[in-house]
């Protein structure tokens, strides 16, 4: 997943990017799991992960993956919208451009 925001000049590829919406597919379904995340976006993708194998119950991806005996596609992942500012490693942020 290579994503470079060329609009704002961002150079950060889209799993290092904060502030993303992504989505999530079913593998079995066309269900797909949509939220916006702070973090970035592989931790929050590790989480997802983590949560369907700890059997996190409070987790929508696991509920999914219980209740239809479904898998999600974590290579299907996609960006949908990058926040307006880019946020560098430090925690720091750019003003937008």
């Amino acid at each position: 997943m290579d994503f470079v925001r060329n609009r704002n000049k961002c150079a950060l590829k889209g799993e290092e990017q904060r502030g993303v919406v992504h989505s999530v597919p079913c593998v079995n379904c066309e269900a797909v799991y949509v939220r916006e995340t702070r973090k970035k976006l592989q931790e929050r993708l590790k989480q997802h992960k983590d949560e369907v194998r700890l059997k996190r119950d409070r987790n929508a991806i696991y509920k999914h993956v219980q209740e239809e005996a479904h898998d999600i596609d974590l290579e299907g992942v996609e960006i949908l919208e990058l926040e307006k500012r880019c946020w560098l490693g430090s925690g720091k942020k750019r003003g937008e451009l």
